[in-house]
């Protein structure tokens, strides 16, 4: 975590706040529909960094939405709104 600046640094109750952003492939729409209990990317995400041990606790919060694309998210707001929304910050 030695990379991140404080002002990108989330904490929220303990937990270092982790945000996905992208398309259907952040989202997970197919595996959702599959197996809608999971576990799923922000799940395995959780898992795998929880078993770091030099890791801090992590939150993962998955916004994906399916359809997704830069120059939308950048322009519509959303990724303003999804930063400003974003515990700890």
């Amino acid at each position: 975590m030695t990379a991140l600046s404080d002002a990108a640094h989330a904490e929220h109750e303990g937990k270092v706040q982790i945000l996905l952003l992208g398309d259907s492939t952040t989202e997970g729409s197919i595996p959702r529909i599959i197996k809608p209990d999971g576990p799923h990317l922000e799940t395995v995400l959780e898992l795998l960094l929880a078993a770091e041990a030099d890791l801090p606790p992590c939150h993962v919060i998955n916004s994906g939405v399916s359809g997704e694309y830069i120059r939308r998210l950048i322009d519509s707001g959303r990724y303003d709104k999804a930063i400003k929304e974003l515990p700890g910050l």
